[in-house]
């Protein structure tokens, strides 16, 4: 509660308005002042019980005294003689206290309250040496608060010690990253609380300076590679990514870079099997992507039948429609000549492979983006994508697909090539097209006109739109 009134200024009122804070605080007002008497604590083992506990009390209710009932000022009176009450021979209120959380407590209570008040406790938290021997997330938590006291009361000696013995439970080999300190997240942040105040604003400058370089260097680490195929791909991805906020510029081979705050994406356009396979090869070899992810156009192989009342309708992944690969199965790209001809399997790494999976983590990251970008899945398919060479735009040619894979959602020209190099860089991949036309004969008839061109961008945008949902998933496990 106290977290929140410090930010509520600054989120959304969505998440919480001050009228609900007001009544949780009125709940933890009425139970202190019920509890009271008999002591602030939950009674169970692990309790680090002690006088902080009603510090933290009066605190609270204290930012709060303006919107709450009854006799506040009583209240907070009884809590302060709490909070000041010393311990004696290791104990507070009868129950033991160990010396390490003695520490802890007592740095919170010279830190809170007057320095008048806290002379024998401030003298008290001089001693760090009951924090030898315990673990590390221990001895940081006590030691935070110490830090915070000393400081407080302008115990330079004090400060001194407690830096040395903080310094010695930091982790640097994983800097300004999660559990620097004691590789806890809560003792780094303790620390964090304690020096942030005291610092100049110089240090703060230099701080965020380093942060920020920090982020620039993981999100170019993390570069993710954009394969496209045609024009009308490209000029969709630039399009989204740039009303995403994302900057675009030539990053050199006539590659596109994508740079946002929290990612980076280099896109390369290759058209057919041999230039998809040279950008997906310069994507990995120069720009050393993370993962690949191929977007563009494909044309359905559902069908359209008749129901039950002689009316037409279209079965599988329609115009407009986002088809995400679960795996890639190559048609006629590697034919072999006996007696007859043969959609042979397409040799990698000593086995022949029929169909190659995607990249599983990828994937999830798609499912769940599109959850949220086509409600109740309107609109959006998962499964096997055929890649075949040449133009798939007749109902024979998709009859023949369908014969050999069965469950094909979508068929293309590039994807399974850009699949086979990424299993041997082994970079994760993932596939996402959006369905341009039936392969029925229709993408003939509108061949090289505005309708074409109309129905491609279209296709290529709602896929363009999920791969950036994709991406922005991914930037925030960096």
């Amino acid at each position: 509660m106290e977290a929140f009134a410090e930010v509520l200024p600054n989120i959304p009122e969505k998440i919480l308005d001050r009228d609900e804070l007001n009544s949780e605080v009125s709940k933890f007002y009425d139970e202190v002042n019920t509890r009271l008497v008999t002591g602030l604590t939950t009674g169970s083992d692990g309790e680090w019980y002690g006088p902080a506990t009603a510090a933290s009390a009066h605190r609270l209710i204290g930012m709060f005294r303006d919107h709450l009932n009854g006799h506040v000022d009583e209240i907070l009176e009884k809590l302060s003689s709490q909070a000041l009450e010393r311990m004696k021979k290791g104990a507070y209120r009868g129950r033991p206290v160990p010396r390490e959380q003695m520490l802890w407590h007592y740095g919170q209570i010279v830190h809170q309250f007057p320095k008048k008040q806290t002379t024998e406790q401030a003298k008290a938290i001089r001693d760090l040496s009951a924090l030898d021997g315990h673990e590390k997330d221990e001895r940081v938590y006590a030691l935070a608060r110490v830090l915070q006291a000393s400081q407080r009361v302008g115990d330079a000696e004090t400060t001194k010690n407690v830096l040395l013995k903080l310094y010695a439970c930091e982790n640097d080999r994983r800097p300004l990253g999660q559990g620097i300190i004691g590789d806890n997240v809560k003792g780094s942040l303790n620390v964090l609380e304690a020096l942030w105040p005291k610092l100049t604003s110089a240090h703060k400058k230099r701080i965020g300076e380093m942060i920020d370089a920090l982020h620039r260097r993981l999100v170019a680490l993390n570069t993710v590679g954009l394969v496209v195929a045609i024009s009308n791909e490209a000029k969709a991805a630039t399009k989204i990514f740039s009303e995403a906020g994302a900057k675009s510029a030539s990053a050199g081979s006539g590659a596109t870079e994508f740079l946002h705050r929290d990612y980076r994406v280099v896109m390369c356009e290759g058209k057919a099997i041999p230039g998809v396979l040279d950008a997906a090869r310069t994507l990995i070899d120069q720009y050393k992507v993370k993962c690949l992810i191929m977007i563009g156009v494909a044309g359905s192989l559902g069908k359209e039948e008749m129901d039950n009342t002689g009316k037409s309708r279209f079965l599988g992944a329609d115009r407009g429609d986002v088809v995400v690969a679960t795996a890639l199965a190559p048609f006629r790209i590697y034919d072999k000549v006996r007696e007859e001809i043969k959609n042979a399997e397409v040799p990698f790494r000593g086995k022949t492979w029929r169909t190659i999976p995607t990249d599983p983590t990828l994937f999830g990251f798609a499912h769940v983006a599109a959850e949220a970008l086509f409600p109740r899945g309107a609109g959006y398919h998962e499964g096997l994508i055929v890649t075949g060479t040449g133009v798939k735009d007749a109902i024979p040619a998709k009859d023949e697909i369908l014969r050999e894979f069965p469950s094909g959602l979508a068929v293309e020209t590039e994807s399974y090539v850009v699949g086979l190099i990424s299993l041997n860089a082994e970079v994760p991949y993932l596939i996402i097209r959006g369905i341009s036309d039936r392969a029925g004969g229709d993408k003939a008839e509108e061949k090289d006109t505005p309708a074409e061109t109309k129905k491609q961008s279209e296709a290529a945008s709602a896929a363009v739109g999920l791969a950036l949902k994709v991406v922005e998933s991914l930037s925030q496990r960096w």
